[in-house]
């Protein structure tokens, strides 16, 4: 009996301990208020702009070509510099032809021009002669105008005159032949091959050296056709043309930065990316007239180099980071607290941003990234939350 209270009583201790509980009155919830993202932004500002334009392409040189003995012997000497790598410069010989037999025939031209030049003045002796006696008897012979030239000796006079001119011609093509004996550098070049030793015989227009210009390279750009309105090309009222800085890494990592200028725009669209094709000139690309021998400044043949060309200044554009560019090239835009779009228009595109034109001074570009952006939805800035703090100081 004493069991059965004790569990009356527990259980009447869980009824009201349950009742208390269950009815107890309960708060009542509030809706959580809307999250609103916090954006970063910047004010735009309209300002001007140098702008470059980047393209890549290999050195090539603007002058080459394979030098050939025009006249034959034996190479009696050669130039030290003539080795692959060495350096010459305009009018140097290369390399000296044994010229004996070349003096030999000279004299024998010279004896030939001699024999004409007599020959010559003995016509004119036997022609003054014939003058003379046709002035007595020109009364009493009756000829034709053929018939006078020929008592006058005229076709005698022209056949001296011809095999003189002739022993002339000889004479001078042989001269040639002794200076051509000696084979020239036709430029300031850099030799790339040598074909020939001392003692060695070369015939007529065999190859002697292949060289290479060294006052300037050139360097093959494709660049897109819309930006050709941008770069200064050379006219002919004009040279002045748009300059360009050749960069190239170097030893060691160390880069090397040269000037060029562009040159010319080739008449063709390459068929590889459909783009207009320019040519840009380095000028003294091997850094030959540097005093210091320790400095490496050198841009060598067939390099492949990164070419920024200057295409001037752009005015009263607007600078956008490529991350703040969204489709259909529209821009977020904070206004009174809301995210608005802004449609702009692209001039000019750079690695990291873009320059865009349009009424946009004092904007507040919004540069965050957000998931589903909505026209109009509310959007906060670090300044805009500071405000109410601000009041409640107050």
């Amino acid at each position: 009996m004493k069991y059965f209270f004790s569990l009356i009583a527990l259980l009447i201790s869980a009824a009201v301990i349950f009742s208390f509980y269950h009815f107890k009155p309960q708060p009542k919830r509030k809706r959580p208020a809307p999250l609103i993202p916090l954006v970063e932004t910047s004010i735009l500002k309209r300002a001007d702009f140098q702008v470059f334009l980047e393209s890549f392409g290999n050195v090539i040189p603007e002058k080459e070509l394979t030098v050939v003995s025009e006249v034959q012997g034996t190479v009696l000497a050669k130039n030290d510099e003539l080795i692959p790598g060495g350096f010459l410069r305009e009018g140097d010989t290369l390399a000296q032809i044994d010229r004996t037999n070349y003096e030999l025939v000279v004299l024998e031209r010279k004896a030939a021009v001699i024999e004409a030049e007599n020959e010559l003045e003995l016509e004119s002796g036997q022609q003054i002669i014939a003058k003379q006696e046709w002035e007595l008897f020109k009364e009493e012979m009756v000829t034709t105008e053929k018939g006078k030239r020929l008592v006058l000796r005229e076709p005698q006079m022209k056949r001296a005159l011809a095999r003189l001119q002739a022993a002339q011609s000889k004479l001078d093509e042989a001269l040639l032949d002794i200076g051509r004996t000696a084979i020239k550098a036709p430029f300031n070049a850099v030799v790339m091959e040598n074909n020939i030793e001392v003692g060695k015989f070369i015939a007529r227009y065999a190859p002697v050296a292949r060289l290479v210009g060294t006052d300037r390279f050139w360097v093959k750009l494709s660049v897109p056709i819309a930006s050709l309105s941008y770069i200064n090309l050379p006219t002919t009222e004009s040279t002045k043309s748009s300059a360009v800085t050749i960069r190239l890494n170097g030893n060691h990592g160390s880069p090397i930065q040269r000037t060029g200028h562009v040159l010319k725009l080739l008449g063709e669209i390459s068929s590889d990316n459909r783009m207009a094709r320019l040519v840009v000139a380095i000028e003294d690309p091997l850094d030959l007239t540097t005093k210091s021998p320790s400095s490496f400044n050198k841009i060598l043949l067939g390099s492949y180099v990164r070419a920024d060309i200057d295409c001037g200044t752009l005015a009263g554009l607007f600078r956008i980071p490529r991350t703040a560019i969204h489709d259909n090239n529209t821009i977020w835009i904070f206004t009174d607290g809301k995210l608005r779009y802004a449609q702009v228009t692209i001039v000019w595109q750079r690695k990291n941003d873009v320059l865009v034109k349009g009424d946009l001074d004092g904007v507040q570009l919004i540069t965050s990234r957000l998931q589903n952006p909505l026209e109009g939805m509310a959007v906060s800035t670090s300044a805009e939350r500071k405000k109410p703090n601000k009041k409640k100081e107050q």
